[in-house]
């Protein structure tokens, strides 16, 4: 819960001033490889039942296009349970050349979920 207050009270001054930016994960407008690493949680795979695999695959690999390694948090949908993409998607990224890793973190922000995907395009 402090992460998220910190974030909601930073969110508007912060989009101001530019540490915070709107974009589109399937078309993201950053250079190639200009990150080391892009994290998210609580989008990709959680809303398994209106997001398709195609849309997580594409998401995910454009990510890895500005970033080394995209890290997702919350491999579960949002009424629980571990997403029906997700083996899917792993296997589409593998086959594509991505090396897909996913692990068990120490930290839960949310009840059961304590996974991790990290993908090296």
């Amino acid at each position: 819960m402090a992460a998220m207050t910190t974030f909601l009270e930073d969110f508007s001054q912060g989009l101001k001033q530019g540490r915070y930016v709107i974009d589109s994960l399937v078309n993201l407008g950053f250079r190639n490889d200009g990150f080391d690493l892009a994290f998210w949680s609580h989008f990709q795979f959680t809303y398994t039942d209106q997001l398709s695999i195609e849309f997580h695959v594409e998401a995910i690999e454009n990510t890895c296009r500005v970033a080394r390694e995209a890290r997702v948090l919350t491999l579960l949908k949002s009424c629980g349970g571990t997403s029906p993409h997700l083996e899917q998607v792993v296997k589409t990224l593998q086959a594509r050349g991505s090396r897909v890793d996913i692990r068990q973190i120490t930290n839960e922000f949310q009840r059961g979920r304590h996974k991790l995907i990290s993908v090296f395009g």
